[in-house]
């Protein structure tokens, strides 16, 4: 078992959310479609700062 200490969010990442959030298209979306909730939020989020950050946190182990 690993134990892995969780980093705060990266400052762009939570930027880019806050931006993400106060959108009206995020504010449009019903909270019971969650493939909606994911197109107007996740996949707009910046997935290479996110990755790096969660390598760094798990020390560069990945598990297949």
């Amino acid at each position: 078992m690993l134990w892995i200490h969780k980093n705060k969010t990266p400052a762009a990442v939570s930027r880019e959310e806050a931006k993400i959030r106060s959108s009206s298209e995020w504010k449009s979306v019903p909270e019971s479609n969650a493939k909606a909730v994911r197109k107007a939020g996740f996949d707009k989020l910046p997935k290479d700062t996110i990755r790096k950050n969660l390598l760094e946190e798990q020390h560069y182990l990945c598990v297949k």
